[in-house]
């Protein structure tokens, strides 16, 4: 149960019964979402347990080119079951299922009439197969602190992709229909607040074990001192996040670990603690 506009997760409810549906509708029916608009209907969509990714596209003239296959890293943070812990971009061959899931994608750009531009979606893998979640026709969200860490690994993004689609059809032209050479690996991995209040402190010595970790590439932190913060239940109220970049996957792997063993142990201490 979601609202039917909404961002971020906001105001998902995972429901097992019909009297959890009821209580998800009365819970959201009148309130404001992340997006300032009121909340007076609610969208019902089948709750898909399998692994997440997103597909990357950009298509010219009806020729779709995958140019990232990313895959969500979610887990259960403060009581919440979809809280972002990262996104790691995949190698076409990483797993079995994903070269049918890129196929796949194809075919919903086919059936949804896209044959010009960048299209951004998330597919879930069941055992029946791919499962589409949505399909957003623009680039891939965030804080676009993603196209870095594509142009490191790939050398190309969909940014980039985009802007020769339109401006340099031979360039397009050239690009692979799938991303399969990787120069190296990357990570975003996002920052989660165990508290809620007013920022009094940031733990410095932990944002300086972040640093040294040896795929640290950079970082998007996106809370002040001073200003009000709370616990993390969904990407909206996820901190920020770090680029982890290594041409070593087992160094990622092991650096991510610690990434997120730091993160646990709470870097945030605030004023006037907010209990619930």
């Amino acid at each position: 149960v979601k609202p039917v506009e909404g961002a971020g997760s906001d105001g998902v409810f995972i429901c097992d019964s019909e009297d959890e549906v009821r209580r998800a509708y009365a819970a959201l029916e009148g309130t404001k979402n992340v997006l300032g608009l009121t909340n007076y209907s609610v969208l019902l969509q089948e709750y898909l347990r399998g692994d997440e990714y997103v597909i990357d596209t950009v298509s010219r003239s009806g020729v779709h080119k995958c140019v990232a296959i990313w895959k969500y890293d979610k887990r259960l943070c403060n009581g919440s079951p979809v809280v972002y812990f990262g996104v790691r971009l995949m190698p076409i061959d990483a797993e079995p299922h994903i070269g049918a899931m890129v196929k796949y994608v194809f075919g919903v750009l086919e059936a949804l009439g896209i044959r010009n531009g960048a299209v951004h979606s998330e597919v879930k893998t069941e055992e029946r197969g791919p499962v589409l979640i949505e399909a957003n026709c623009r680039l891939h969200g965030g804080e676009g602190t993603w196209a870095p860490m594509a142009e490191a690994c790939l050398g190309y993004s969909q940014v980039s992709a985009m802007l020769d689609a339109y401006l340099d059809p031979a360039a397009f032209g050239a690009l692979p229909y799938v991303p399969s050479y990787f120069q190296a690996h990357c990570t975003e991995a996002n920052v989660q607040s165990m508290v809620s209040g007013v920022l009094k402190e940031i733990d410095m010595e932990a944002l300086r074990q972040i640093r040294a970790l040896s795929s640290y590439a950079g970082e998007f932190l996106d809370v002040t001192v001073g200003k009000r913060i709370d616990k993390t239940v969904d990407l909206l109220t996820s901190c920020g996040n770090i680029n982890l970049i290594n041409q070593s996957k087992q160094k990622l792997d092991a650096d991510y670990a610690e990434f997120h063993r730091i993160v646990a142990k709470g870097i945030f201490t605030v004023e006037d603690p907010i209990l619930a």
